[in-house]
């Protein structure tokens, strides 16, 4: 039998089938559906917050020294570090409080961190106008900044203000600094996953801040590896030998192992929703195999018949298979169609979805179409191994 001619036969069957294959449908469509929105929504919100996660920009390690009143990070210790074949960037990292206006504009409070010229480097940032800080700048402790969008629009109702000027004052000194660059928010997402409003990220030189604050060390040193897989072997050695050169005893912390944990935990929470929204598809895969099976033994008689006037036992498999994997596809565009109208409608009533992300309706789709395998391979191998003259005789 030719497959168009197997098709053709199994869809007219399933139609005669009636109300068992129609309700054989509405089980698979409601288990569909109960895959691709739960799990299309928890796949969603994890995506959310792994994107806000990467969008804080942190990561790599930071190294330091135990004692950091009695003793700190030298140009040449920073300059040593760098010289190391495993790191790829080094950059200080001093951190300050500090206040920031223009012109005669109310005063923003903002986290300074001084830098080099490594910063794009070591931290994942997104440069929308102008540059980072370049080795000069930094060397001659130009007072110039990096700011982010957020506190452009905050201070001149838009993002590219390049070549503005601003009064930044650390413990009672004051700068007139030029804006050199703008990058994207780094904020947004720390303050969306702690629901706290925090500082805006100001970034200048290192040498700049320590100018401004009297200071003429280091108080750590973040650092990229070649190789993030060793990362924490890497600061090991690093630690090590500053200890030896030093006498002093550093310690480090790995940012990307706090992020990798917080994404194994999205992961866990993503694999237990699946878990979860995967019970109704199974009940509905029951179901239809149970119509299956009830479909072989109310035909036995037409399979006779068909096989004694000459079907092989291989079409006969392939039809029973081709009906069970037809009423499993119908569910699962059912299903899939719920799923979409169901967006559409709690975005209507004010529920703000940006929608089911395209991998989970792909992963519903597959799944329907498993389903149909999976719950018709055994029905249909039983109505082809039937002999002709048992199911004619209804033995």
């Amino acid at each position: 039998m030719r497959p168009r001619d197997v098709f053709s036969l199994s869809f007219k069957n399933i139609v005669l089938g009636g109300r068992k294959n129609l309700l054989s449908i509405v089980a698979i469509a409601v288990g569909i559906f109960s895959l691709c929105f739960i799990s299309g929504l928890g796949d969603a919100a994890a995506e959310d917050i792994q994107q806000r996660v990467s969008q804080i920009g942190l990561g790599g390690i930071t190294i330091y020294p135990k004692s950091s009143e009695k003793y700190q990070i030298t140009d040449d210790i920073l300059n040593n570090i760098k010289a190391r074949k495993e790191i790829m960037a080094a950059t200080p990292f001093i951190y300050s409080a500090a206040s920031l206006r223009c012109d005669h504009s109310k005063s923003e409070k903002t986290a300074v961190f001084g830098v080099d010229s490594d910063i794009d480097d070591v931290f994942s940032m997104e440069l929308m106008y102008g540059s980072y800080f370049s080795m000069p700048q930094v060397a001659s402790g130009e007072k110039s900044m990096i700011i982010d969008d957020t506190l452009a629009q905050k201070l001149y109702s838009r993002d590219n203000i390049i070549g503005k000027h601003l009064t930044m004052s650390i413990d009672g000194v004051s700068g007139d600094f030029v804006v050199s660059g703008i990058i994207r928010s780094q904020k947004k997402g720390l303050e969306s996953l702690i629901q706290i409003d925090i500082p805006t990220i100001v970034y200048i030189p290192y040498t700049t801040l320590n100018e401004m604050t009297g200071h003429s060390s280091i108080d750590k040193v973040a650092v990229s590896c070649t190789n993030n897989s060793q990362e924490n072997n890497i600061a090991d050695s690093i630690i090590r030998e500053l200890y030896f050169d030093t006498g002093e005893k550093f310690a480090y912390e790995n940012l990307n192992e706090y992020i990798s944990g917080f994404t194994e935990i999205v992961d866990i929470v993503k694999l237990f929703i699946n878990t979860v929204a995967s019970i109704a598809l199974c009940v509905g895969c029951l179901g239809v195999m149970n119509s299956r099976y009830y479909s072989v033994e109310s035909r036995r008689t037409e399979i006779g018949i068909c096989m004694a006037l000459g079907e092989s036992r291989k079409s006969l498999l392939t039809r029973f298979l081709t009906e069970s994997i037809i009423v499993c596809i119908v569910g699962g565009v059912i299903g899939i169609a719920m799923t979409q109208a169901s967006v559409w409608m709690l975005n209507n009533i004010g529920i703000n979805i940006d929608g089911i992300p395209k991998s989970s309706l792909i992963k519903s789709a597959a799944a329907s179409i498993t389903c149909g395998v999976i719950c018709g391979i055994l029905p249909a191998i039983k109505a082809s191994s039937l002999e002709p003259v048992d199911v004619i005789n209804n033995k």
